[in-house]
């Protein structure tokens, strides 16, 4: 089984700045935070869960998404400076980046892998799309450090991100990604069909 997701890349820049936010609130917060590793960025798209090799590989061949890559009509994002968290105040678990730009053809390619999954037997998604690119999580983040945590997070957003135009990167491309434990660390790699089926092969 694969714990796998559809994502879109990142620029080099683009991690750089999310780099700096989340070093600029690593300062500011308790220990608990936990911020992603800089070679590990992405936006994820739509999560799949975990899947058996034979779904993944029907899945590919069905989205012409050999390579792990999924071609998508070319679109522009953003950062839009905005620094947030989410489910809410009382229960912050995720430290985010928001993106903007172009987020009509951003639903649609959620959409179409969203429909995807579907005609594959996968749930609907939950919680429903939002953009954004993580920067960290609260995994076990005392509740009276959440005042603290919401504050640092209003500075990190006026201070991180300069004035003026900002930094737009094109997409074309969506990836399928799978989660692995690496020396008891969450990494990302893309999913590539020719391992799947060799691995189909000797299970």
């Amino acid at each position: 089984m694969r714990r796998c997701f559809f994502a879109v890349p990142l620029t080099g820049y683009v991690v750089q700045r999310i780099a700096a936010a989340a070093s600029r609130i690593q300062y500011c917060l308790p220990e608990q935070v936990e911020f992603w590793d800089e070679a590990q960025p992405h936006l994820t798209l739509r999560f799949l869960g975990d899947l058996e090799d034979q779904w993944i590989i029907r899945m590919m061949e069905t989205a012409n998404c050999l390579n792990g890559s999924l071609i998508l009509p070319p679109f522009s994002l953003y950062l839009t400076g905005e620094v947030g968290y989410f489910p809410d105040e009382s229960g912050a678990k995720v430290v985010y980046a928001g993106v903007g730009g172009d987020l009509v053809a951003l639903e649609r390619a959620h959409h179409y892998v969203d429909q995807l999954a579907l005609r594959y037997g996968l749930p609907p998604a939950n919680p429903p799309f939002h953009p954004h690119i993580t920067i960290g999580c609260f995994p076990n983040l005392d509740p009276r450090d959440i005042a603290k945590t919401v504050a640092a997070l209003g500075q990190a957003q006026k201070q991180i991100w300069r004035r003026g135009v900002p930094y737009q990167w094109k997409i074309g491309a969506a990836l399928l990604m799978e989660m692995v434990r690496l020396n008891g660390a969450e990494r990302y790699r893309i999913v590539s069909l020719p391992e799947l089926r060799i691995e189909g092969k000797s299970t």
